[in-house]
């Protein structure tokens, strides 16, 4: 049996899939131990994921940088535990499974950060100290004020960033953009193969030819 480190992605989810009607034994561990080596090779897009997180509905709500290394390793635990329930075969329902867990972790952690800081420093609407009942000014005013002032601008690089991601996805072919865009949505390369007649592993290859056409495209 050839070592878990020389194994391509695909051979070794593989070699959970094949272990799945097993459930135990020398097969089932190591089918655990490829999934820990899948979910490792891919630390670096899950940190990246975490540093471009933000929270659904509230841009201005994200990980802090100095939070985003222990934030992946909860993401790393999370996506290992996940095992139990995939029942994917393919590298597309992989990632799209890892994206989906990547996202609710960071969801969870912004979550119980935020009430651990409403405890901390009270109510946004606490009025200022010494302030009356005719002083509009709230405690908090001026850390907002300076959130506000730093967060604009990446708030308009990032929307640059989204019209350019836009525009180059506007001159791939109509099947590549399908695909694209199914897989922003979460969608499982089963889900967008039944949507187009395309088998799984066209998908895949759509998807990756499409992805190359977008990094030249952007830069």
């Amino acid at each position: 049996m050839r070592p878990l480190e020389s194994l391509s992605p695909q051979q070794l989810l593989d070699v959970v899939v094949r272990a799945r009607a097993v459930g135990s034994g020398p097969e089932w561990e190591r089918a655990v131990a490829a999934w820990k080596q899948l979910v490792a090779r891919e630390h670096p897009r899950v940190l990246q994921s975490v540093k471009a997180f933000r929270f659904p509905h509230q841009p201005t709500v994200r990980i802090p940088p100095d939070e985003y290394d222990d934030v992946a390793i909860k993401c790393w635990e999370r996506a290992v535990k996940m095992l139990g329930n995939f029942r994917g075969v393919s590298l597309g329902e992989f990632y799209a499974a890892l994206h989906t867990c990547v996202q609710n972790t960071c969801k969870d952690h912004c979550r119980s950060r935020l009430v651990h800081e409403k405890k901390l420093a009270g109510s946004l609407d606490e009025p200022a100290p010494g302030a009356d009942a005719y002083d509009p000014r709230g405690r908090f005013d001026a850390e907002v004020a300076e959130l506000s002032y730093w967060q604009e601008p990446a708030r308009i690089d990032a929307r640059a960033g989204l019209d350019e991601l836009a525009a180059a996805m506007e001159r791939l072919d109509e099947r590549s953009q399908a695909v694209v865009r199914g897989r922003i949505r979460g969608e499982s390369s089963r889900e967008i193969g039944q949507k187009l007649g395309e088998s799984v592993a066209n998908v895949d290859q759509i998807f990756r030819r499409a992805m190359i056409q977008i990094k030249g495209m952007m830069g």
